[in-house]
């Protein structure tokens, strides 16, 4: 692996109309793997962390998920508008509220748009 990969829940329906958003609104799009159709070791992740978050896996560094891992693909960006909006999504005080305020949203995702009850956290794997 030598370019950052964005790693996501391929069977959830809100995660996947999410990244279709996201995907039409930044410039740069990285690879992007379902987590289940990957080495998690390779990659270094487990699979209780990719039940629960998205990550951003970029060679060199350690893997960062939830809304660190969109901080990080926006600090990716080729331009400065969304590398500012990434920095500042990762510093605190809005750090502070980015984190909690994506595990809620991960926690209820089956119930947003596009979510089914595939899309718990709390199935059975």
């Amino acid at each position: 692996m030598s370019a950052p990969v964005l790693v996501y829940d391929g069977d959830c329906g809100f995660c996947m109309r999410s990244l279709r958003l996201l995907r039409r609104t930044v410039p740069e799009w990285p690879e992007s793997r379902a987590w289940q159709a990957i080495d998690l070791g390779a990659h270094g992740l487990t699979r209780e962390q990719v039940t629960r978050a998205a990550w951003w896996v970029e060679p060199g560094r350690p893997p960062v998920g939830g809304a660190e891992a969109f901080a990080a693909l926006l600090r990716w960006q080729p331009s400065g508008r969304w590398r500012l909006l990434g920095r500042g999504l990762s510093t605190p005080p809005v750090s502070w509220i980015a984190a909690p305020v994506y595990a809620v949203v991960a926690r209820w995702r089956q119930r947003l748009p596009g979510g089914t009850p595939m899309c718990s956290i709390h199935r059975d794997l």
